[in-house]
């Protein structure tokens, strides 16, 4: 019988060859799964070598045994890309853009707002829209017309015949030669501020918790907050609500009184229909 060389591999040579692959672990037996190769493989030099085996071609990588690298234990846990699930009772509370309406001061129309107006144009009339808040504690000798706040300082000098109107005008100073001070929102009249009796009637006006009023003649107003203190003849078109810590002190006349806990009234209160 011829000796076997290594260069020639025949059927028999081929079926040891598959034989000491199986026992090695490099190829799976037939009706077993292939066990798991772990560690750091150079291209893939075992499943080189198992297919040379089996097409019959002598493999030109040494056939030193590999030494399977340890493969580091990762957890399932660090793997999951998916957030834990959190209980409803411990989600925070989410936080939703304030809503606002917006009273184009050239045409009179509203709009509603979500969060910032990054295109302060008025949807009707498509003009372009002020939006700068503006404190007066100078001269002032224009017109002011913004969708923003207004505040007038006590040192203030307004021209005669002046118009203001705002989204809220806080009045701290002398606006009675003002021909008109309006406001979509609130007017907020402080200690020092002089108004002439007209100027409040078709806006919602509201009395600080620092501000005390005098009014020398009928105070003349659509709505009316009291969180300070106002002394006079107090007529209210809609509604006069006094908060907890406000006072009135005199005769008022309102179709509806809203009184908190801790509100004060003295006089008469005469509620119209």
């Amino acid at each position: 019988m011829a000796k076997r060389t290594v260069e020639v591999i025949d059927g028999f040579s081929q079926v040891q060859a598959f034989k000491r692959a199986a026992a090695k672990g490099t190829i799976g037996t037939p009706g077993k799964p292939k066990p798991a190769i772990s560690g750091n493989t150079t291209n893939g030099t075992v499943e080189a070598q198992a297919s040379a085996v089996r097409s019959g071609v002598r493999p030109l990588v040494a056939a030193s045994p590999l030494r399977a690298m340890p493969s580091p234990v990762v957890s399932a846990q660090s793997t999951s890309t998916a957030s834990p699930s959190v209980p409803l009772n411990q989600i925070g509370v989410t936080i939703v853009p304030k809503k606002r309406v917006v009273t184009c001061y050239d045409c009179g129309y509203s709009f509603t707002v979500t969060g910032k107006l990054h295109v302060p144009y008025c949807p009707k009339c498509k003009i372009l829209l002020c939006v700068n808040d503006i404190v007066i504690d100078g001269e002032q000798i224009e017109n002011i017309k913004t969708i923003g706040d207004v505040i007038i300082k006590p040192t203030a000098k307004l021209a005669p015949g002046l118009t203001i109107n705002a989204r809220s005008v806080t009045i701290g100073g002398d606006v009675s030669q003002c021909a008109a001070v309006l406001a979509s929102e609130y007017i907020y009249l402080e200690t020092d501020g002089k108004i002439s009796p007209t100027v409040l009637e078709q806006t919602h006006v509201v009395i600080p918790e620092s501000a005390e009023i005098k009014a020398t003649s009928e105070f003349k107003c659509k709505r009316l907050t009291v969180m300070g203190k106002i002394e006079g003849s107090i007529s209210v078109a809609e509604c006069l609500e006094i908060k907890a810590g406000g006072n009135v002190v005199g005769d008022i006349s309102a179709p509806s009184l809203v009184m908190e806990l801790g509100a004060g009234l003295t006089g008469s209160c005469k509620i119209i229909k």
